[in-house]
């Protein structure tokens, strides 16, 4: 039997005028034709920006799975706190067709305020173990003009990988670099391979940077039914190992994605809550029960 430990609780859609900028790196700039409109291929793709409560604003990436769910990394909504990283977040900002620094008027651009964030009780449970750094976040409405992404657990073998996300500071950029891609303002893509590890983690010959976090990691050479068809996820981008140009992924967790979606289509939901999800035999119907308030 499927049984998830979940956790959730509301946003706010209150927000600070001041905005934040996040370090650099080096990827491969996407054409504004891949995401502009309802056809580009990398439209599903999310460019976030979060405010815990401690008021500090973070740049991350994440890919719509459902007209209004994105998934992401859980390190982006809830980790150690301080300077460098999110505490707990109180609002999210979603964009699809995001474009140029500081800017919301991009061709295209699509934007939503966060409802509500699912995220494993095991990721903090497990001192924030990667394996289990993956969140949704629950947008207030629909996007429109977009087909959300496909998503799976990875293959076992090595395999031909896509990383495509809002990487910060990206003025120094050496592959067809935009010179007003600024915190986070420009969709980056990089391509390597990717392997699972023992310890349940994709191992990613990627380059990541901050602002990347969360981002999608897709299957490169799949078979597609059509060509503006956007290839299937099957990771989210976690952290970055000791090795140089290897990261961290967290591997898709389907039944996670499933049990949070039935619990979003419930009506009269507790604000805060910790619940336990277990899926019926043979059913696409999870079971509900709640523990403790957080």
């Amino acid at each position: 039997m499927n049984s998830r430990e979940l956790a959730t609780w509301k946003l706010t859609t209150e927000w600070p005028v001041a905005e934040a900028s996040v370090e650099g790196n080096f990827h491969l700039h996407v054409d504004e034709a891949k995401y502009k409109n309802s056809y580009g291929n990398h439209r599903s793709i999310v460019k976030l920006e979060v405010i815990d409560e401690a008021h500090h604003e973070f740049d991350a990436s994440g890919v719509l799975i459902g007209l209004d769910l994105v998934l992401t990394s859980a390190h982006n909504v809830l980790y150690r706190g301080g300077e460098t990283f999110v505490s707990r977040v109180m609002s999210v900002k979603a964009y699809i067709g995001y474009h140029r620094s500081k800017s919301s008027k991009g061709i295209g651009v699509e934007k939503r305020f966060g409802k509500r964030v699912i995220v494993l009780q095991a990721w903090e449970r497990s001192g924030f173990a990667w394996h289990n750094d993956m969140a949704l976040i629950k947008l207030e409405s629909d996007f429109l003009q977009v087909e959300p992404a496909l998503y799976q657990a990875p293959p076992l073998v090595w395999s031909e990988v896509l990383g495509i996300g809002y990487p910060g500071e990206n003025t120094t950029q050496g592959s067809g670099s935009c010179p007003l891609c600024e915190d986070a303002g420009c969709m980056y893509e990089v391509v390597g391979g990717a392997r699972c590890e023992d310890d349940g983690l994709l191992e990613c010959k990627l380059l990541a940077v901050s602002g990347n976090s969360g981002s999608p990691i897709f299957l490169k050479d799949e078979p597609r039914p059509r060509k503006n068809t956007l290839r299937t996820v099957i990771a989210t981008c976690s952290g970055s190992k000791s090795k140089e140009g290897t990261i961290y992924a967290a591997p898709v967790d389907v039944p996670f994605i499933q049990a949070t979606k039935y619990f979003l289509s419930q009506q009269h939901l507790p604000s805060n809550l910790h619940f336990i999800m277990h899926q019926q035999p043979d059913t696409q119907t999870w079971t509900i029960f709640q523990s403790t308030e957080i």
